[in-house]
């Protein structure tokens, strides 16, 4: 059975640990690195919730009640819509629909919250992620950057209508 739930500041421990396994098997894919994470204190951690208030989505995905996946999603102000700032399913939950359900959740957020368009950036070579968004109705912008923690990479800018 899957369940999407929205977090909140008391699950940032099992946020914690999801987004640590992420960014350690799948360094490329996050703007962040695992060498700056893994030794950051709480303060850290609690900061998802503490500065980013209703502004932002942080959902994670239970399979059979153990912890799955995670996406989060905020306003930022540098695009009219909101992005989907980081995603992750675990190596060995993948293939179960996890995934789609962390993105159809997050788009309902968007949704809700009267956006007509949500935004994200993919790191280029992870076609697994960019061929689930595609799924999803994103499609490429056509735009590039270098990726923060690993500039020599590029992100490819996707968006979809609501």
């Amino acid at each position: 059975m899957i369940e999407i739930r929205r977090t909140t500041l008391d699950d940032w421990q099992s946020w914690k640990a999801l987004r640590l396994n992420a960014l350690r098997l799948a360094p490329t894919a996050y703007g962040e690195t695992y060498a700056n994470a893994v030794d950051a204190d709480d303060h850290y951690w609690h900061r998802w919730w503490l500065e980013r208030g209703d502004d932002a989505l942080r959902s994670i995905g239970y399979l059979d009640g153990v912890p799955a996946g995670q996406i989060a999603c905020a306003e930022v102000p540098e695009f009219p819509e909101p992005l989907i700032l980081a995603m992750w399913v675990e190596e060995s939950m993948r293939g179960t629909g996890i995934a789609g359900a962390l993105v159809d959740d997050t788009l309902e957020w968007a949704r809700a919250k009267g956006f007509t368009r949500i935004r994200l950036g993919v790191t280029e070579g992870n076609e697994t992620a960019r061929k689930l968004y595609l799924r999803h109705g994103f499609s490429s912008l056509g735009e590039f950057e270098p990726l923060h923690s690993h500039p020599d990479l590029r992100i490819e800018w996707m968006a979809r209508d609501l």
